[in-house]
């Protein structure tokens, strides 16, 4: 974004004079995305509570009502752990992808974590973080899932993250 193609309006939609400093200018753009994106933040946690919900039973009906159109699922296992190797677009075949790794969720605990700035769900098996998932959303639905699963990233992620509280997994297999 050029800031100069920007024009900032008071509370009553007039143009502030582009003689204000550019810093008022750009903090008063990031007070608004900011205020915009704490009304999002538990639209996105609620939306990644019953994707998590929907995957752990393969419930396809259930992906497909959460997912928009063109929804994306990507992963990150960096060649070192098994991935998906390109991006899985498409409600139904995001649904499918998902509902056919039913297994995954076999035997982990599941932490609520904040990862950049946003709710994901960090998934260990046996006391080792195995990956890091979240989400993208609009009014749309889900648009994106990101799978983050290469060792060295989750081993950084683990350490960093602000945990939001734990959410118990189902039953090991």
């Amino acid at each position: 974004m050029v800031l100069t193609d920007v024009t900032v309006t008071d509370e009553n939609g007039n143009p502030i004079p582009s003689q204000i400093n550019e810093g008022v200018r750009i903090s008063a753009i990031y007070r608004d995305l900011e205020a915009k994106l704490d009304m999002l933040r538990p639209e996105q946690r609620r939306l990644l509570e019953a994707f998590i919900a929907a995957a752990q039973k393969a419930d396809m009906a259930a992906l497909e009502g959460l997912f928009a159109e063109d929804v994306v699922s990507t992963s990150d296992g960096g060649g070192i752990v098994r991935a998906a190797r390109v991006p899985v677009c498409g409600r139904e075949r995001v649904a499918k992808f998902i509902a056919t790794a039913a297994h995954f969720w076999n035997g982990v605990k599941l932490t609520w974590v904040e990862a950049n700035g946003q709710a994901a769900v960090l998934v260990s098996r046996d006391g080792v973080p195995v990956a890091v998932t979240t989400i993208d959303a609009s009014a749309q639905g889900i648009d994106q899932i990101v799978w983050i699963l290469r060792p060295s990233k989750l081993a950084a992620i683990s350490k960093s993250v602000q945990r939001l509280g734990d959410v118990p997994g189902p039953a090991a297999a």
